[in-house]
């Protein structure tokens, strides 16, 4: 029922911001910032009209306790086990909180909610009206109809125009939406914080708590609960092991989009998920593709469960498919927009991986795939797939197990086995001692003018003890290196140098 779900129901909308903008000692503005479509630029007013029909509709409901009531008990619980800052963060913070807030709240003051005021809510929703509003539209299509200059620097473009009368009139008068609604009680919300008892002698590293034979869907189960944190979180990782999701740059693309689906999907999740402090992610990677979902621990099974049947039972429209492959498309796009040194560090890994199909691989894909073929992806992802799955936080062996059962009798459920030889295997080619590799890349961007040089050095097989040495050796010589690369020589604004853990073999690298 909110103004996003709507719009993303009818295709003008990618996402959507709203809260306090600009702030000043007496004043400050209230934004709502849409990202809109292709297709949602040429319905600009009427997204406004949803936008004030939902305002509308927060008038005629009028203050609700309840909801107030929700958001307070969920604001003190985020403060109460909120993670630790750094403490230069922590302390620019506070002392911004101490111009404002009397010092018994100044670390609280911008988290916590101490008065229930009908009379003050009412208030903030008068102000929200039509002689009251700036409309700002920004894109590259209306560069044509710009009649100004705002800077002699940048050469951005703009024009501004009054609000016409017909237009405010026709905001002013616009009937009830039934679509829109005030959102239902939140399923997320932990009903306990307690902590889960200890067991004698609890281990202190992950270990196999499940394994199904041969004959099933493949399912390993590692868990470990958390004795050192001590708070009511947990998070659990999937991995969902394919050959499908990498074997070409096709399948890469295909992979991709099959998450960003998913992830829209999930939207109508998102806002209460979110809410209730569980982040969720779904994303590709080398082996398939990963879910995480991290947060109170309380209620993370039963937002799985939800997880796993909006993916056992996605549907893709044409409407949804082109909107989701139009945002790859720009996000490819912009990566060749990106600093030097960030498309000489991409470079660089697809030399050295195998399979690795890097971004200009996949861009010329994205608009030869059809909506058939994505379906067809999917499914078959779905059919056949093994699970690498960790549990880790406020949690009992019998709350894993328990997750993983409501994954059997969903997501599994039907499933084929997985033979372990048709598992992807991700390999790092060796550089032959003795030997220099050198890899010349042009700037994407005509208009480019920095360069780049990013330089890896094999040490080894990734082991524990392997990358430990590596990071303790980056931590010993990176103020040594920036010092002398980028103070004393000048060779470089951006330098640093990197303990590389996250490919199979072992690298330290410069860029």
């Amino acid at each position: 029922g909110s103004i996003l779900y709507v719009l993303k129901e009818k295709g003008w909308a990618e996402s959507l911001c709203a809260g306090t903008g600009f702030t000043m000692n007496t004043w400050s503005l209230f934004t709502i910032d849409i990202e809109m479509t292709k297709e949602g630029l040429d319905h600009m007013e009427e997204m406004v009209d949803i936008v004030f029909q939902y305002i509308n509709m927060l008038k005629d409901a009028g203050t609700q306790e309840a909801v107030y009531a929700e958001i307070k008990n969920l604001a003190e619980m985020q403060f109460r086990y909120m993670e630790p800052s750094r403490p230069e963060h922590f302390c620019t913070d506070l002392a911004r909180s101490m111009t404002t807030a009397c010092g018994a709240h100044a670390l609280a003051a911008h988290y916590l909610f101490f008065e229930y005021s009908p009379a003050r809510i009412d208030r903030m929703l008068a102000a929200l009206r039509t002689d009251n509003m700036n409309v700002y539209v920004k894109c590259q299509e209306l560069e044509g109809t710009c009649d100004r200059t705002i800077s002699p620097w940048y050469h951005i473009k703009y024009s501004e125009r009054p609000l016409s009368a017909a237009q405010i009139a026709r905001w002013n008068g616009l009937p009830t939406n039934a679509a829109l609604h005030l959102p239902s009680t939140n399923p997320f919300i932990p009903e306990s914080m307690d902590l889960k008892p200890l067991p004698d002698n609890a281990p202190d590293h992950p270990r196999l708590i499940h394994e199904t034979p041969a004959t099933e869907p493949g399912v390993r189960l590692w868990f470990q609960q958390d004795n050192h944190y001590l708070k009511p979180k947990a998070t659990t990782l999937w991995a969902l092991l394919t050959p499908l999701g990498y074997c070409s740059p096709r399948h890469r693309v295909l992979n991709r989009l099959m998450c960003m689906v998913v992830m829209e999907r999930l939207n109508a999740l998102s806002y209460h998920a979110s809410v209730a402090n569980l982040q969720y992610a779904l994303a590709p990677s080398f082996e398939g593709l990963n879910i995480i979902v991290t947060g109170f621990n309380d209620k993370v099974g039963v937002f799985m469960k939800e997880v796993f049947t909006y993916l056992k039972n996605v549907q893709v429209d044409d409407a949804l498919f082109l909107v989701m492959r139009d945002q790859l498309k720009k996000m490819l796009e912009n990566f060749f927009k990106e600093q030097a040194y960030q498309i000489a560090m991409e470079g660089t890994k697809v030399c050295f991986m195998t399979p690795r199909w890097g971004f200009a691989d996949t861009l010329p894909i994205v608009d030869q795939v059809t909506l058939p073929e994505l379906q067809q992806h999917i499914a078959l992802v779905l059919q056949q797939f093994s699970v690498e799955a960790y549990f880790q936080g406020n949690l009992l062996e019998a709350d894993a197990l328990q997750i993983m059962a409501d994954a059997k009798a969903t997501l599994l459920q039907g499933v084929l086995p997985m033979p372990s030889n048709q598992l992807p295997c991700v390999r790092e080619g060796k550089i032959p001692k003795g030997r220099e590799w050198v890899r010349p890349l042009p700037c994407p961007t005509a208009d480019g003018t920095n360069s780049a040089l990013h330089m890896t050095m094999q040490v080894g097989l990734r082991t524990p003890r392997a990358q430990v040495l590596s990071q303790v050796f980056t931590s010993v010589t990176q103020s040594i290196f920036f010092t002398q690369l980028r103070t004393l020589e000048s060779l470089g604004y951006i330098v640093a140098m990197i303990g590389n853990g996250s490919e199979p073999g072992r690298a330290v690298g410069t860029a």
